[in-house]
């Protein structure tokens, strides 16, 4: 990963593109149209937009001041999305955690984060994170607030109603967004500014070629860089309706992805491939793209990539290597679906004030230096 030595930028072109403002500005523009749904609910930006006001709103008159830390335990629903985005405005630093996680491995990323307050579902799928979430709130002592955000009674827990009326008037916005943190499989903090963010996403929407039209359909919840920017982000900047699937049930899976709207850009991990095959949804009449997901870990070689049968009308294939929890590189296939080498062109991943920061082919096989690369430009914070 190097900086390209001919750039020079007095300011970050990027820096003004937040979850906040692309999420105002398609309320305004195109309030009306679908924004995200999941396997419960189906809200229009204008929806989300009052349900990121509302739960700012509320966070602030439980005494939650700006700067502080705000763990989500985020399952793949609307509300997790509304919440992400609220508490971008409510000027608190969000530490996102997925929700299958049991309250022994919670308790370190509470404690890692800092946590003043966790919020999560009373009941997601088949499990309750509210329930871990008690536990992991016992053993981190910065913890203060609980909080559920689904509407589930839970005893010792706030309950948040995300669809109370917004408060009347402009708010009063940070100057500055505040960080994202997310963490990685040894559970270290990873803290993310925005700009990298957006700049990822800008990267994966140009390779996937995602415009407004067409919906992006995932089975990633957004609790992780490659949830985050394949999902929300992505939606957001494409202003494509984003239709979210988890906790994953195959009959349920298909009939979304055969839902109205027109065929979807799909992410999924790439375990999923041979699923997709089975089911006869690696054609261009079924999807407009298929996006699948791996992971580099710093301590990993590049794991192999799986390649379909061939058919005759192949969609679009890219393939999202998340780099631990600093980067994601979109790279897309050959017409047979065939893997390409990693970086083998420049990727424009990240921007600071002088230098545009792109990730570089290294060398044949390189995951580790891949991995290692990415740590030395962004840092885990």
């Amino acid at each position: 990963m190097n900086a390209l030595p001919s750039a020079s930028f007095s300011t970050d072109p990027i820096s003004s593109f937040t979850l906040d403002s692309l999420l105002a500005g398609a309320a305004r523009l195109r309030g009306d149209r679908e924004a995200v749904s999941d396997r419960r609910e189906r809200t229009t930006f204008a929806d989300l937009d009052r349900r990121a006001d509302s739960l700012a709103a509320a966070w602030a008159d439980l005494g939650l001041r700006q700067g502080e830390t705000l763990l989500l335990i985020a399952g793949a629903t609307a509300r997790a999305v509304a919440a992400i985005v609220a508490a971008q405005r409510a000027g608190l630093r969000l530490a996102l955690a997925p929700a299958h996680l049991a309250a022994d491995a919670l308790a370190p990323l509470a404690i890692a984060c800092g946590a003043a307050a966790i919020v999560a579902d009373g009941a997601y799928g088949d499990i309750s994170p509210m329930e871990e979430a008690f536990v992991a709130a016992a053993r981190a002592p910065r913890v203060r607030l609980l909080m559920t955000l689904d509407g589930v009674a839970v005893d010792g827990a706030v309950r948040l109603d995300a669809d109370a009326p917004a408060p009347a008037g402009p708010r009063a916005r940070p100057e500055r967004a505040a960080a994202l943190v997310t963490f990685d499989r040894a559970g270290c903090a990873v803290q993310h500014e925005q700009r990298t963010l957006v700049a990822a996403g800008l990267d994966l929407l140009a390779r996937g070629r995602i415009g407004m039209r067409l919906p992006i359909l995932t089975t990633l919840a957004p609790a992780s860089f490659a949830g985050i920017v394949a999902g929300p982000l992505g939606s957001l900047l494409a202003g494509a309706p984003l239709r979210l699937h988890a906790p994953f049930e195959a009959a349920g899976f298909l009939a979304a992805v055969a839902e109205e709207g027109g065929p979807p850009h799909l992410v999924v991990p790439a375990a999923l491939l041979p699923m997709c095959e089975a089911a006869g949804l690696v054609r261009a009449d079924r999807l407009a793209s298929l996006m699948l997901v791996s992971r580099l870990d710093h301590a990993e070689a590049q794991a192999p990539r799986p390649a379909p049968a061939r058919v005759r009308q192949m969609p679009p294939f890219l393939d999202l290597v998340a780099v631990g929890e600093v980067a994601l590189v979109a790279e897309s296939r050959d017409q047979d679906g065939r893997p390409a080498d990693l970086c083998a062109e420049p990727h424009y991943i990240s921007m600071d004030e002088r230098r545009i920061l792109a990730a570089g082919w290294i060398g044949e096989g390189a995951g580790r230096q891949l991995a290692g690369a990415a740590v030395s430009i962004f840092g885990a914070a």
